[in-house]
């Protein structure tokens, strides 16, 4: 467990009572709330998770990331600002790590929020010395007449709460959203992986329900139509429930999906890698330092687009173009 480096500083918005507010605070309606993810969409948004950068081993990190122009300051104060999930970290890749995979979930499920926070040394300082980027939860940020709020729990000095929509300050929110057509694509997947997930309930009541006995139910007919329909949904995603819905597929089919997948993590780690860059250089104006993120050992779209030429021509063997993760 590494050290909280603003347990001893003034944060901007220690009004929120941080670790209490998911706990407590609704969220602004009902339709924001967020649904349990089970079956197959669960496992979608498993593979946005474990995609999201290479595998790292004790051989090796499988990614690099730089700060660039190199500092040492620069890197620290980023390393600490960086969101994190459940305990800090003490390296950058190891917090960039984390933020990726926390906002690929969260871009593939909408609109993705930052909020930068910047601590002071004590109340007679007036200028920031650190800060911290935080992911805020989708279902408590709401938008009225062109301005962002957020639902909060404060507690008032004699320890009474109570829930306010909390203004935002625009100069230090960031708001991400895929790109339209990425973003087409994924509703469009979502909602037939959501669906096919309706017909697992079908399935066992017309095979081992009470219609099950005489019912003539073909259980195999079933499984084709839905696939069917699965893979024409997500063709532009590329996701095959793990080869579950690619049973009839050909070879150089599934490599080409598994291609268009690659592509789709990439184009969603590229607008979090973006953000989080905007983040930095607003953070950098107030703190007097300049930095960006540089990522590399990735799979960028040249390398997908090489693979998609490879597959035509056949110049590549097939083994690595169903794992292209896996064939830098």
């Amino acid at each position: 467990m590494f050290e909280n480096p603003f347990e001893r500083m003034i944060g901007s918005l220690d009004g929120r009572n941080r670790q209490q507010r998911d706990n407590y605070v609704q969220p602004v309606s009902p339709r924001a709330q967020r649904p349990e993810r089970v079956g197959h969409e669960h496992m979608f948004f498993d593979d946005l998770h474990t995609h999201a950068l290479p595998y790292r081993n004790s051989a090796g990190r499988g990614f690099a990331l730089t700060v660039e122009p190199a500092d040492d300051t620069a890197t620290r104060l980023i390393t600490d600002a960086l969101p994190v999930v459940g305990y800090r970290h003490g390296t950058l890749h190891e917090a960039f790590h984390d933020y990726i995979q926390s906002a690929l979930l969260r871009l593939g499920e909408g609109e993705m929020y930052l909020e930068i926070e910047y601590f002071r040394q004590d109340e007679g300082v007036v200028d920031p010395v650190a800060f911290q980027v935080h992911i805020l939860e989708r279902e408590f940020v709401s938008r009225r007449f062109g301005h962002y709020h957020y639902r909060a729990r404060h507690v008032d000095s004699d320890g009474r709460s109570r829930i306010v929509d909390e203004p935002i300050d625009k100069e230090t929110l960031v708001v991400v959203r895929p790109p339209k057509a990425l973003r087409r694509h994924l509703d469009r997947a979502l909602a037939a992986i959501r669906a096919s997930g309706d017909e697992v309930s079908v399935m066992m009541d017309f095979t081992t329900g009470r219609h099950g006995a005489n019912s003539g139910f073909d259980l195999e007919t079933l499984k084709r139509k839905t696939s069917d329909v699965v893979l024409r949904s997500t063709r532009d995603t590329g996701w095959t429930a793990r080869s579950l819905y690619a049973e009839d597929l050909l070879d150089p089919q599934k490599a080409w999906r598994a291609i268009q997948f690659e592509r789709l993590i990439v184009a969603l780690r590229e607008t979090a890698l973006g953000a989080l860059n905007d983040a930095i250089r607003r953070a950098g104006a107030r703190l007097h330092f300049t930095a960006t993120l540089e990522l590399s050992g990735v799979l960028t779209l040249r390398d997908l687009d090489e693979m998609e030429r490879a597959l035509n021509d056949g110049s590549r063997p097939m083994a690595e173009l169903l794992a292209p993760g896996l064939a830098r």
